[in-house]
């Protein structure tokens, strides 16, 4: 069960940037169909990806696009988080108990 915790914890964070650079790519050409983007601006949006105002035009498909990205980071995000939780339950070792005194069992006279 590790191993599925572990699998669930990679294919999230493979999400995660995949989800990321879709969201950068569609949200900054949301941004460009509403204007020319600066490079400052660019970097705005490469480095938070929800700086895009995607929703600012409903018939914008790239910001349509860029916001579906962003919820599917968000979710990434969460299942890794809880993916990551259960392995690290999983491969808790615990620590030893210390030595309990013996107490021989009542022999029978």
């Amino acid at each position: 069960m590790a191993m599925v915790a572990l699998s669930f914890v990679l294919l999230s964070i493979l999400g995660i940037a995949g989800s990321w650079g879709v969201a950068v790519y569609e949200g900054t050409l949301a941004e460009e169909a509403a204007g020319p983007v600066s490079l400052a601006r660019r970097a705005q949006i490469i480095i938070w990806p929800f700086a895009a105002r995607s929703g600012a035009d409903p018939k914008n498909v790239h910001g349509r696009r860029a916001g579906k990205a962003q919820i599917v980071l968000i979710a990434s995000v969460m299942v890794a988080v809880a993916a990551a939780s259960a392995y690290t339950n999983l491969t808790y070792v615990r620590p030893g108990k210390a030595a309990s005194a013996v107490v021989a069992a009542p022999s029978q006279s």
